[in-house]
């Protein structure tokens, strides 16, 4: 196999699997619009917004990586990875406009060489996609026939920020689409030689590769609502914990424990389009999936159930501060699309009485450091659980109301401070 790949679009998950190529020993040639990238990559710097635990440790010393902004380069390999954005439409459905984009400037380089190119697709696409606008795109700009010198796979990723690099190293699965055996047969070669493990692989067409990315992302945007909804119920009842419940349902081998915790709304980009789409593209065919339409409307339910809680104890207490520690919709990244914590910020009024710190999220409302807005707070709500957060010191005749319950309640109450963990039954206690 020739060790040349192309990764074009070097995002948040683009730019970490270009490093991990080039650490497996590739020759990488990673493709950006973007000048600043190019010129972060080519000096082993990581894009500033791309935060991502390692990667900056794995990036040094590696010499087998260059970036461009020119497409030619990508003629140069064997393999060439699409991980360009699909942003959502306005009716909830994927934006292939910068896919097809890739594809049209792709074929155009391929066209006059005649060895054989296999296009991996990674960026999530809805059912049709790849059988049909993106493969008339490459075999229009090529002049060539998928199948034949033209390979076509359908190889998304299921790893998710603040955890991509082991994400890729070690995968539970692989889920590869393919036009063909011959693609089919190369690209499992080709990812085999990346992971640590020896993940199960799916080999399978085009379309089932992408009704069961949709599918995987839907179904644990469904398990983390069912936990959130396990905990508003426990706290109804004194003495219900949702962390024991969870406990208990996970160990059961058909649903697990991993996305069971009852905790805040689901945020970042991925699970709300997966289910956007999926729910579009079903009722585009006749299908109703009324399961999906309600885990999107009962995750944003939490948000504002959330802020319920707040303006409950604020009334309750006569408050006027209140803090947000969490910006970042999980630990270890910077992202903050979806967060519970943000989400708070704009369901709280007036905004001049909230103040916020994150590790990695600076905002018009953010103090320096997650002491400063305790100090300065008389509710205090832990919307990420980010662990130094277990470090900060409370007051006397503070509310502190811990979402994902990593505090332990004596730490809070020695300190004369009231203790709320969201999932327990002593929440909504006056």
């Amino acid at each position: 196999m020739d060790d040349k790949v192309a990764v074009i679009g070097l995002g948040r998950l683009g730019f970490p699997l270009a490093v991990v190529l080039a650490h497996s020993g590739f020759k990488v040639i990673g493709i950006d619009i973007d000048p600043e990238v190019v010129e972060a990559v080519n000096a082993r710097r990581a894009p500033e917004r791309i935060c991502e635990p390692g990667l900056q440790e794995m990036l040094d010393g590696i010499e087998n990586l260059i970036a461009t902004v020119d497409m030619e380069a990508a003629a140069y390999a064997a393999i060439s990875i699409v991980m360009v954005g699909t942003p959502s439409e306005a009716d909830g459905s994927f934006s292939l406009r910068y896919v097809l984009d890739t594809c049209h400037e792709l074929g155009a380089v391929l066209r006059s060489r005649d060895s054989y190119h296999a296009v991996v697709i990674s960026s999530t696409v809805l059912p049709g996609a790849c059988d049909g606008p993106i493969r008339e795109a490459l075999e229009e700009a090529s002049g060539r026939k998928v199948g034949k010198s033209l390979g076509l796979c359908y190889c998304p990723e299921f790893v998710a920020l603040g955890d991509v690099l082991r994400g890729f190293l070690e995968p539970d699965f692989m889920l590869i689409g393919a036009s063909d055996i011959r693609a089919d047969f190369l690209i499992s070669g080709f990812y085999t030689r990346i992971c640590l493990n020896a993940p199960p692989i799916v080999h399978s067409t085009l379309i089932n590769a992408e009704i069961a990315k949709l599918a995987v992302n839907c179904y644990v945007g469904a398990k983390m609502t069912f936990a959130n909804m396990l905990a508003e119920l426990c706290e109804q009842f004194p003495g219900a914990d949702v962390d024991v419940v969870t406990d208990a349902v996970g160990l059961d081998s058909r649903i697990g424990r991993k996305y069971l915790t009852g905790a805040t709304a689901y945020g970042g980009l991925t699970f709300p389009m997966a289910i956007r789409s999926l729910f579009k593209v079903a009722k585009s065919v006749g299908v109703e999936l009324p399961l999906i339409k309600i885990v999107h409307s009962e995750n944003q339910r939490q948000k504002y159930r959330l802020a319920a809680i707040v303006q409950n104890w604020r009334v309750r207490t006569g408050a006027e501060k209140i803090g947000i520690l969490g910006l970042a919709y999980k630990p270890g990244i910077s992202a903050t699309e979806g967060s519970a914590g943000m989400a708070l910020m704009e369901l709280l009024h007036p905004p001049a009485s909230v103040i916020a710190f994150d590790p990695a999220v600076q905002i018009e409302q953010s103090v320096a450091s997650a002491q400063t807005c305790v100090d300065y707070s008389d509710i205090v709500v832990i919307t990420t659980p980010w662990p130094e957060f277990k470090e900060v010191e409370f007051h006397e005749g503070q509310v502190v109301i811990d979402c994902w319950r990593m505090l332990g309640e004596a730490d809070v109450t020695d300190a004369g401070a009231k203790y709320v963990a969201i999932g327990v039954g002593t929440c909504r206690e006056s």
